[in-house]
């Protein structure tokens, strides 16, 4: 269990510290919900299946390179089924890799328990702990900035999506679960005034700080380029993200939902898929070669800022 460090200054506001409280119970309460979880994945369980992918570390060179081959460790059986429970509670920042690309171990542990319905219970209750969590902390820190540093004093080298994202596990029947890799974008719809607010907000940072950059002079360009566009245009940025582990879910025909919500189909399997009472098949993870794999398409209009990957929206630009 990670300790909370008390960095609060002395000037601290009483609102601040309010929330200080405030995260720590809700912070506490999701690693108990966790220890639980993981103490009920180990009574009264037979082990159907493991199989785990673990992926190489990264290092912020990392960080814009599009890699060539990403390499896969395979484990089955129990040491699978170790790794999958260490990953539960993983949020403790690593001091030696880089915390901006996040962690994944895709995979699925399949086990058989006599309380199936109270399982899926308690792996429900671990999400809800983390989206009480997150709600909590997004409700007091809107500005990203803030939230950062202010989470930084309370919950130090934590890494916070983790500790926000969903465990995966299979609310209906499933026939099989196929991984693979996906390419990915992320995409943000921009008015010519709020790309222009972008650019002139990064050259004041670069002209009080690096005058003397090239990037400040480039920076100047852009903006002088996209100056020259009517008011009513829109832009599309459109930013490959680094290529992820998927998992395919096929589910048996007629059947119903465990518990109540959306069966997902397609998703990125940032952690291991847990399947109880059920012996789906499973298609292995192989390891990724760019020769052999596909790219996130670009479907915009022009390149205008190719630093930036921002694409001139035509459609968008016509209808203002």
């Amino acid at each position: 269990m990670l300790e909370f460090e008390h960095h609060l200054d002395a000037d601290t506001s009483a609102e601040d510290r309010r929330f200080f409280t405030l995260a720590r119970v809700a912070y506490l309460d999701l690693v108990k919900e966790i220890m639980l979880l993981e103490d009920a994945l180990r009574d009264h369980t037979h082990l159907i299946r493991a199989d785990v992918y673990q992926l190489p570390a990264f290092t912020d060179d990392d960080i814009g390179q599009a890699p060539e081959a990403i390499p896969i460790t395979p484990y089955t059986g129990q040491s699978a089924f170790e790794l999958a429970l260490s990953h539960l509670h993983s949020f403790k920042l690593d001091q030696e890799h880089s915390g901006r690309i996040i962690k994944r171990l895709p995979g699925i542990v399949a086990i058989e328990h006599r309380e199936p319905l109270s399982l899926l219970m308690r792996i429900a209750a671990v999400n809800r702990k983390k989206q009480e969590l997150h709600d909590l902390i997004l409700a007091h820190c809107p500005s990203r900035d803030a939230r950062f540093m202010l989470l930084v004093n309370i919950i130090p080298n934590v890494v916070k999506l983790k500790a926000f994202r969903d465990l995966l596990f299979a609310n209906r029947p499933l026939y099989s679960v196929g991984f693979s890799w996906k390419h990915r974008q992320s995409i943000l719809r921009l008015s010519k005034s709020k790309l222009m607010a972008m650019l002139d907000k990064s050259l004041a940072y670069y002209q009080s700080r690096f005058p003397l950059s090239p990037k400040t002079e480039q920076i100047q360009k852009e903006r002088d380029l996209i100056s020259q566009y009517p008011a009513t245009s829109h832009f599309v940025q459109a930013r490959d993200l680094r290529v992820a582990p998927a998992m395919n879910l096929r589910y048996l025909p007629d059947t119903d939902n465990f518990l109540p919500g959306r069966a997902p189909v397609d998703m990125i399997a940032h952690s291991p898929l847990l399947v109880i009472n059920q012996s789906p098949r499973v298609h292995p993870l192989k390891p990724y070669d760019i020769q052999h794999a596909g790219t996130a398409s670009n479907r915009y209009g022009e390149l205008v800022l190719p630093r930036l990957c921002v694409y001139f929206d035509p459609r968008a630009s016509n209808t203002s």
